[in-house]
């Protein structure tokens, strides 16, 4: 076996539980082994493992399958292959977290055989306003990751990547060549195959907002998408390749990306095809041609399924070796067809693709009750439909991304045991993260789900067009007042839409102000049972301390949000409404301590980001969650309640 200890897996833990019916003091393990059998007393030997490879394990046909044996003298770890030990001394160390291991028998292999996790840096750079791991915290979020035995990354670095042919493509952020070479070596180490995604068509925003690719661009002005009826379009794309596969050596898969390539066919050289051959066939002409450029240079080509699924007339036509990733991150109510089983039909290989962070929800907290349903129904589907691949995607956003651990734990679980509960999960959970026997714990991650929320919503939310997303209009609190307070500013046409999560409040709505009142009361009453259970279970809490403040962070800052804008709505009211001396006087009693929470909940929430985000991406994350605008708006709210008031 590789040379690998008990202890260094005891550092890249990520923890976890023992079955139910194990007592409360058992070790937490994560993935939950298939068959596991506590046999009584405790590992007392300071030896190493003995590893022993037999291809004719018969645990299961997996080649990650293992048989592990501890006792009071000996730790026997048996597996079909490397990867199967590497599997098996993450169990070693998960036992191991909280002491001596107990004596133990484990039978164990996954259901699901390739399990990528998404590592996200899509529209990351100095001018934007995402949370995403800087280097060092990079690494370390690889370690976690691998020990819940992922076994590929898909990595998409996009701005951060340093291209060395088309040095424009990189951002001020960018990784050196040295730090992506430790990427790869820390990847290396934990056997986890790297799978770089690179836009091939669509999101090409860090190549095209530079003029010096205008050519490229199937809208002028547009750096949204290139244009597929380019002739020297693939050549460019084949230069990104290059650059990765310089500092990915043996790279054995590629994800050419191509979704949301809504402007197809806008160009004239594109209008034209698309008129003589039909919109299909301008995507899978392209996408198909550089398909068998990557099989050419000995890579597997992968490419999302969206547009073959919106453009299904020529679908056939694609090269078979293409993969396709079907993404859908919550099949009880998705609005396409689920598809994998379509695809496998017409002879694709499938990879499966749900989320943990994704939509437009609140910049605080991820909405899990939807996450979590979504990864369990369709990994288990697919699972059902022989589809052996998943990637869990994560998408960047403005909440912490620390906190989408728990979610890709529970995918985790399912990729490994496709029949797992979530109920069993969560006592696993609270006791493998935070080393807590209170599985209450983790209900904090729902409480502080929001499904929308006023003045906390996503960068994204306001953008006059969604999918152009280097456009910073509408981010800031004086855009985002008239929205939340005047129905004439409801959206007539589909180009000003905002995205789905806000239409809802447009439906129908005389007034929706209602609607934001009530949204505003429900975080607020749900942050403040988060705090108090945080403020109870917290302190006992024997690791995950990171994870918990930015939890805690989160409900504070959810918490003193909410009553800020619901103190910025009453003062409105009262500045609409007829003299009411006693509630402009109660109002004016509480301005102080409304505002000294929010500067110090603005400075809690950069001090809480600043460990391991980037710099420039954290201020103006913080400075448009807390957008000082909104401050000195509820300043004058003030002098005009007093003026009001004396002239009464």
């Amino acid at each position: 076996m590789d040379h690998i200890s008990r202890q260094s897996f005891v550092r890249l833990l990520a923890a976890s539980v023992a079955p139910g019916a194990a007592s409360a003091s058992a070790p937490a393990l994560i993935p939950q082994p298939k068959k596991l059998l506590f046999t009584g007393g405790t590992y007392a030997g300071d030896a190493r493992p003995r590893v022993v490879i037999d291809q004719k394990l018969a645990v299961a046909e997996s080649e990650e399958a293992y048989r592990l044996v501890v006792s009071e003298r000996d730790v026997i770890l048996t597996g079909r292959s490397q990867a199967a030990l590497a599997a098996g001394m993450r169990t070693l160390a998960q036992l191991s977290a909280d002491g001596p291991m107990p004596c133990c028998e484990i039978e164990d292999a996954p259901d699901v055989a390739f399990r990528a996790a998404h590592i996200c840096y899509h529209l990351v750079r100095e001018n934007l306003a995402y949370n995403t791991p800087n280097f060092e915290a990079l690494l370390a979020h690889i370690d976690e990751l691998a020990a819940l035995k992922y076994n590929a990354l898909l990595l998409e670095l996009e701005s951060l990547f340093p291209f060395r042919r088309n040095p424009l493509a990189s951002c001020k952020l960018a990784f050196t060549r040295a730090q992506v070479e430790r990427i790869r070596e820390r990847a290396d180490r934990h056997r986890m195959e790297i799978v770089p995604l690179v836009q091939c068509l669509g999101h090409a925003y860090n190549v095209l907002m530079h003029d010096e690719y205008a050519e490229y661009r199937e809208v002028p002005g547009c750096s949204q998408q290139y244009c597929p009826t380019n002739p020297r379009l693939a050549d460019l794309y084949m230069q990104f390749v290059e650059d990765y596969r310089e500092l990915f050596p043996g790279l054995r898969q590629w994800h050419m990306g191509g979704d949301e390539s809504y402007l197809l066919g806008q160009c004239d050289r594109c209008r034209a095809k698309a008129e003589k051959q039909g919109l299909s066939k301008v995507y899978v002409d392209y996408v198909g041609a550089v398909a068998d450029r990557l099989k050419a240079a000995g890579l597997r080509p992968m490419v999302w399924s969206d547009m073959l699924e919106h453009h299904p007339e020529a679908v056939e036509e694609l090269p078979k070796h293409l993969k396709i990733v079907y993404w859908n991150y919550h099949l009880p109510s998705w609005p396409r067809k689920y598809a994998v089983d379509k695809f496998r039909a017409q002879g694709f290989d499938v990879v499966a693709a749900p989320a943990v962070r994704y939509g437009g929800y609140s910049e605080m907290s991820i909405y899990y009750p939807l996450a979590l349903e979504g990864i369990e129904t369709l990994i288990r589907r697919a699972y059902q439909d022989r589809c052996p691949e998943i990637m869990v995607t994560n998408w960047t956003k403005g909440s912490p991304y620390e906190n989408c651990h728990y979610g890709f734990a529970w995918a985790a679980e399912v990729c490994w045991n496709t029949d797992a509960r979530r109920d069993d999960f969560t006592r696993r959970y609270a006791k493998a993260a935070f080393g807590c026997d209170d599985s209450s714990l983790v209900d904090v991650y729902d409480l502080l789900s929001n499904k929308v929320l006023p003045y906390g919503e996503p960068v994204q939310a306001h953008q006059p067009i969604n999918i152009n997303r280097y456009d910073n209009t509408g981010f800031r609190f004086g855009e985002k007042w008239p929205h939340y307070t005047t129905p004439e500013h409801r959206p007539q046409d589909v180009a000003t839409l905002f995205v789905s999560f806000l239409r809802q409040f447009y439906k129908n709505q005389k007034c929706w102000e209602p609607e934001v009142l009530e949204q505003l009361h429900t975080a607020f009453s749900k942050s403040g049972k988060a705090e108090e259970i945080l403020a109870r279970l917290g302190p006992g809490c024997t690791r995950g301390r990171r994870q918990l403040d930015l939890l805690a962070m989160c409900a504070h800052s959810i918490t003193v949000k909410c009553r800020f804008a619901l103190a910025l709505h009453e003062g409105r009211r009262l500045l609409l409404a007829p003299v009411d001396k006693a509630a402009i006087n109660e109002w004016l009693d509480g301005w102080l301590a409304h505002s000294e929470a929010w500067r110090e909940a603005k400075r809690r929430h950069r001090a809480a980001l600043a460990p391991t985000g980037f710099a420039p991406c954290v201020e103006l994350l913080n400075d448009l969650w807390f957008d000082a605008a909104e401050h000195d708006f509820f300043v004058e709210m003030r002098v005009r309640l007093r003026k009001k008031l004396n002239a009464a």
